[in-house]
């Protein structure tokens, strides 16, 4: 056992000495035999002032649907109320996670009744008034995309209007 020890730490000891033996190599000098490439000054960008965004200001609110408090607790109620979605498991709020920005953290959404969804749940930040929404832009208001995704997959409810559900 000791002879071994010996013999491997002459060989590493050989090792090094040979790894410390060996002579640098330089690195190629520039000389007249190079190539000479010409190029022109690289362009140059924007230029930026500051690193600071303006102040976008109140969302506008258009005079034919106007924000009052109670659109406001109506709409925050409904985004939280399981009881919409066709079989009770999902609310707007599972897919659209505060947690997250209120997107989701899924690849995919997950729907109603477990159903896999094609596409990851958008951000909902600044959505209220957007002339288009959904990843096509086919909804044009928020009430209407609402009303699609209540009977799309993500709540599942097909073509059961939201007044029968509530009433129910």
């Amino acid at each position: 056992m000791r002879a071994s020890r010996v013999a491997l730490s002459c060989l590493l000891v050989s090792l090094a000495g040979i790894a410390c033996s060996r002579k640098e190599t330089s690195a190629p000098s520039a000389t007249a035999s190079a190539p000479v490439v010409a190029s022109a000054p690289a362009p140059s960008g924007p230029k930026v002032d500051s690193m600071t965004f303006p102040v976008l200001g109140p969302m506008p609110i258009p005079e034919n649907n106007p924000q009052t408090p109670e659109k406001i607790a109506l709409g925050q109620q409904l985004f939280f109320d399981k009881r919409l979605s066709v079989d009770g498991s999902r609310s707007c709020y599972s897919c659209h996670l505060n947690e997250d920005g209120t997107g989701g953290h899924l690849p995919t959404a997950i729907g109603a009744k477990e159903v896999k969804l094609t596409r990851h749940s958008p951000v909902l930040w600044n959505v209220g008034y957007l002339p288009r929404l959904y990843w096509d832009g086919r909804a044009d208001s928020l009430e209407a995309q609402a009303l699609a995704a209540w009977a799309g997959g993500n709540m599942g409810a097909g073509k059961e209007k939201p007044e029968a559900k509530a009433k129910g």
